[in-house]
């Protein structure tokens, strides 16, 4: 049988060999039981992380597995697919012993990035309050639904029109890192150090420094946002997310990267950017984007699509509204579980499918709301007593 990285690249699978718990050993133990023409890969690709995993305390698990990733490409040069797993791993611990000293010097931002998009996938779940966590180890609640946050210069920070005046600690410049949280219920307007304006989902986290310093402006998103960015020729704006990254000089683009969701979507509204995969990606080629054009990522294939859209109907959001065009009513329904908060469960699965037309006006009232998608597709919505809704 022949190797398959497949399981290396598997996020969850990841999680299961660096951060396993009770729940992840059942998840899996069960999957080999269920697939048991999978087994074998399985335990090679175990076996290969696992002996990663010992290497080094100063390579973080992400940056392991994207390490690995590049080993397996020169590997496919001398025929990878009639390897077996003990030669690979020859290239592994080859590699990472030549690589080593150069991993002490990694900065703060890079080997955060694992725990950003593994272990705070399920924060946004479990606030109630848009949170600002400062790297001082300040963590300042929000408590309206929609907030504004700005860093002015000479790093003042202002929260809804009120000064923060507490200080950071004396941290180097290279770890001063900011994480906004946003729940399920609210939205985030953000204006960073050097003029980008960023507007968060609900369901979203957005991790970026206190200023930019380097030669790049990078910030790390989980979830949607939109992004106006002021330009500068001179410092290229990056956005991370788990799969894909972003690069623009200045323009207005609007990235979707929920952690749940099957892909992720970027959509250009004005200017240029150019869109590749995470990771290092040395013999892979980006793709330059236009305005009014979507490139949709598959998480699980892979790849990227282009299609040309209006751009106005994916960062209609800001302003309350949504634009569906024989959109899937469980597009809609996942965008509404988001904003208000809430689950919707269908009584028979082929509803999801049903495709709706219209603009939802989210300033409406939730009734209001749930009334016109129930006439657009021709459903039943009902109000549970949890406060929940099922649709039949």
């Amino acid at each position: 049988m022949e190797f398959d990285n497949k399981y290396i690249e598997h996020k969850l699978f990841q999680r299961w060999i660096f951060k396993s718990n009770a729940k992840l050993d059942d998840y899996w133990e069960r999957y080999v039981r269920e697939h048991p023409m999978e087994q074998k890969q399985i335990e090679e690709a175990k076996e290969i992380l696992s002996a990663l995993k010992t290497e080094s305390k100063e390579i973080s698990s992400g940056d392991k597995v994207e390490l690995f990733n590049d080993i397996l490409k020169e590997v496919d040069k001398h025929n990878r697919r009639r390897l077996l797993p003990w030669y690979v791993l020859g290239y592994v611990a080859s590699f990472i012993l030549l690589i080593g000293v150069a991993f002490g010097g990694y900065e703060y931002y890079k080997s955060s990035q694992t725990t950003f998009f593994v272990e705070q996938t399920e924060i946004a779940d479990t606030i109630k309050v848009t949170q600002l966590q400062r790297s001082s180890g300040e963590t300042i609640d929000i408590e309206t639904a929609k907030s504004t946050i700005e860093h002015r210069p000479a790093g003042k920070l202002v929260v809804n029109n009120h000064t923060i005046n507490k200080k950071l600690a004396a941290f180097p410049k290279k770890m001063i890192y900011n994480t906004v949280v946003v729940p399920f219920g609210s939205i985030s307007e953000i204006f960073l150090s050097d003029g980008t304006r960023v507007v968060l989902n609900a369901g979203s986290q957005l991790k970026y420094p206190e200023s930019f310093d380097g030669k790049t402006r990078e910030v790390l998103l989980l979830g949607e946002a939109l992004f106006d960015v002021s330009k500068n020729a001179n410092k290229p704006f990056v956005v991370r997310t788990s799969d894909v990254r972003v690069k623009v000089l200045g323009t207005v683009f609007n990235v979707s990267a929920y952690a749940k969701d099957e892909t992720i979507q970027t959509v250009l509204a004005e200017g240029k950017v150019e869109i590749s995969k995470a990771g290092n990606n040395l013999f892979e080629k980006s793709l330059v984007m236009k305005p009014n054009e979507k490139v949709t990522f598959s998480k699980e294939k892979k790849y990227f699509r282009l299609k040309e859209v209006d751009a106005n109907d994916y960062i209609f959001w800001v302003d309350g509204l949504i634009q569906c065009r024989k959109t899937q009513l469980q597009d809609v329904i996942r965008r509404l579980e988001r904003y208000y908060n809430v689950e919707f469960t269908y009584s028979v699965e082929q509803l999801k499918y049903v495709r709706i037309s219209g603009k939802l006006d989210m300033n409406n009232s939730k009734e209001e709301v749930l009334y016109r998608v129930s006439s657009a597709a021709g459903v039943k919505i009902e109000e549970l007593k949890d406060g929940n809704y099922t649709i039949e």
